[in-house]
């Protein structure tokens, strides 16, 4: 009997101990505090990432989809580009800066939640000049599976 309340209790302490998934809002402030692109938590794990554009997000689609399967993501600012991969990833939740219109919709026809500080028409490049390469290659695109396609085509072609 004695060992039946020892494992009880060794067993609720470890119950107890475990840590809680952050919610997007605490992802969204280890993104800003940390200055990463993004931010994925995932099965309990949270992965960080600094790459540029939407570089990690094409390579964990590509290559470690089940990463961001059911996901809740925060992301630095999400426009075309991002939320096509974000819907392909099939993303439960995005946390961001900032948003614009078209990811607004699409990441809503895919279903997935967003969550935003700002929202505007267009993602700008790099020099601020015009709008992002990446998000200017999607222009008119809707569906988040065509959006992705074209991707591909940009990314591995450059």
């Amino acid at each position: 009997m004695r060992k039946i309340v020892y494992f009880l209790v060794a067993s609720l302490a470890l119950v107890s101990c475990k840590q809680q998934s952050p919610d997007g809002a605490q992802l969204l402030k280890i993104l800003n505090d940390e200055n990463l692109s993004l931010v994925v938590s995932n099965n309990d794990s949270v992965s960080r990432y600094a790459g540029p554009r939407v570089d990690d997000l094409m390579r964990l689609v590509t290559t470690e989809p089940e990463r961001l399967q059911g996901a809740v993501v925060a992301d630095r600012q999400v426009g075309n580009a991002a939320a096509s991969l974000l819907a392909c990833g099939g993303v439960s939740e995005v946390h961001t800066n900032y948003a614009t219109q078209s990811a607004k919709r699409i990441l809503e026809q895919a279903g997935v939640k967003l969550v935003f500080a700002t929202e505007g028409d267009k993602i700008f490049n790099r020099d601020s000049t015009g709008q992002c390469s990446m998000d200017s290659t999607l222009n008119g695109i809707a569906d988040h599976r065509q959006g992705f396609e074209l991707l591909k085509e940009k990314f591995y072609n450059e």
